[in-house]
């Protein structure tokens, strides 16, 4: 009995913790951004399930093993929710400098519109903001409202185009006054991109400022 003990310690070294154990499987594995990440998920998420499975067999089992038995299995599952956690925050990470666009392409046999998906990654969510208030404005400034701002009158009367020019965001209502010297005669919006929230690199906001 001793000496099928010592064997089955040859054979079974001094177990690594878990969470170890499931990182080191696949040693040379590539993460390919968010898809990857993704991926990863779901199949920490299946082991998970399978590992559930072993950890019923295991309790069904009628001998005393020394690296099979519900200590080891407990191990096991908590190394695996704790990669799943992991690998979670790592999606929530990716997802703050992903960048996914609907772009239209070629039209279809029946002439029908078509649309692909592009997805770009940025290297920190602050490019992320930037690439998209500089969107926002692009959009604005293609505006049928801001066509006109364009182009102005010099002092000798040609046309020219501007390179810089206020852009009219939207119409807001004004209340008048019945006095003739507090009379409404122009008004100004000066849009400026803000963020609602650092957490929330997402909640983008182009209405602040005056």
């Amino acid at each position: 009995g001793s000496n099928d003990g010592q064997s089955e310690n040859c054979r079974f070294p001094l177990q690594p913790t878990s969470e170890m154990m499931v990182t080191n499987a696949k040693p040379n594995k590539l993460y390919m951004g968010p898809g990857q990440l993704y991926n990863d998920l779901q199949n920490l998420l299946h082991d998970l399930n399978v590992v559930g499975q072993i950890s019923q067999l295991i309790s069904s089992l009628k001998g005393n093993y020394q690296n099979l038995n519900q200590s080891v299995a407990h191990d096991w599952t908590s190394g695996l929710q704790k990669l799943i956690l992991k690998k979670e925050d790592e999606i929530r990470a990716a997802d703050r400098c992903r960048i996914q666009l609907q772009l239209p392409g070629k039209q279809d046999k029946s002439g029908r519109p078509t649309f692909f998906m592009a997805v770009f990654n940025t290297f920190t969510p602050a490019i992320k903001q930037s690439w998209i208030r500089s969107l926002q404005m692009a959009k604005l400034a293609l505006a049928d409202e801001n066509l006109l701002g364009w182009f102005c009158i010099d002092d000798d009367g040609n046309q020219i185009k501007k390179e810089k020019h206020p852009l009219l965001m939207k119409h807001m209502p004004v209340m008048m006054a019945k006095q003739q010297e507090f009379k409404v005669e122009c008004a100004a919006y000066n849009p400026e991109p803000c963020l609602c929230e650092e957490s929330d690199p997402n909640s983008l906001s182009t209405e602040y400022g005056f």
